[in-house]
């Protein structure tokens, strides 16, 4: 075993516990993102403890390094959960705007006299 495994199955097991934790004590979509945080880091355990799989695997993607292949695993991993936090960020945008909305609608007032007389919202 080198330094870097020494270093790194740990560190994945470690976080791999955690998110299995967070498995058993969530529900919904919380705890399908923990069981896939779960699932990275078992896999960084496997790829880091047997480092000639991932060459393997990715021979048969037609990629001649395993650290390619690693590569281009995370990469895309990192650009499918940004597209998801922009996403998500812009459905939490139009809720809260909704809500705003709706909140200031519901305090606006009205006095007699037309637009000059209109009222500011009330604290």
């Amino acid at each position: 075993m080198n330094l870097f495994q020494i270093v790194f199955v740990p560190l994945f097991a470690v976080t791999a516990v955690l998110g299995l934790v967070r498995v058993m004590r969530t529900r919904g979509r919380t705890r399908l993102n923990a069981a896939v945080l779960t699932l990275g880091a078992l896999g960084g355990v496997v790829v880091v403890s047997i480092p000639q799989l991932s060459t393997t695997l990715s021979r048969q993607f037609g990629i001649g390094r395993g650290a390619d292949f690693v590569v281009y695993v995370g990469l895309t991993v990192i650009l499918y959960s940004l597209i998801w936090l922009y996403r998500r960020v812009g459905r939490l945008e139009t809720q809260l705007t909704r809500l705003i909305r709706t909140h200031a609608i519901e305090r606006a007032t009205w006095q007699e006299g037309g637009a000059e007389g209109r009222d500011e919202a009330r604290p």
